[in-house]
């Protein structure tokens, strides 16, 4: 918020938003369900049969009760004795939905870039803070950010909230 800004005006906005969603919003939405089981399918096939995502809603911190957050599902897998539960947040960008990740990361606004040949989440781009506020509000360690470009192909990064 600049200087200038009143902020009630702000909290206006805020509260009373008119936004209804648009192209780029929608996307995501439409391909929420689809990201997920192909998330679920991608993990039973690479060594985690047992794995499972539980839907969930709002969780609320305990330490700070007007901080909240809403992950997409909640990870299960006892087949991973590092992290047998975590939290699952999917992002469909709209503006990649037709690149592949690596050729993604070559946008400087983009949120994922790469580091020693892996894909992270940038440190300085609002899904990571997204991110540590998940980790913090149920509070679990492990983080899964699924990606996907279209039905047939999906990358995964996997998130940790102690890096």
């Amino acid at each position: 918020m600049r200087g200038k800004t009143k902020r009630s005006k702000k909290v206006k906005e805020l509260l009373y938003s008119s936004f209804q969603g648009n192209e780029a919003t929608r996307f995501g939405t439409d391909m929420e369900a689809t990201a997920k089981e192909q998330y679920i399918t991608y993990q039973h096939n690479n060594n985690h049969p047992d794995l499972s995502v539980q839907n969930c809603g709002l969780f609320v911190s305990d330490n700070n009760n007007w901080l909240g957050a809403s992950p997409d599902g909640i990870v299960q897998d006892p087949s991973d004795p590092d992290q047998p539960s975590g939290l699952l947040e999917i992002k469909n960008p709209f503006s990649i939905r037709t690149k592949f990740l690596k050729d993604a990361c070559s946008s400087s606004t983009f949120c994922l870039e790469i580091k020693n040949n892996k894909l992270q989440l940038k440190h300085r781009h609002n899904f990571y803070y997204q991110v540590q506020c998940q980790l913090y509000c149920p509070p679990l360690n492990g983080f899964n950010v699924s990606f996907q470009k279209d039905m047939r192909r999906q990358e995964l990064v996997r998130f940790c909230s102690k890096n």
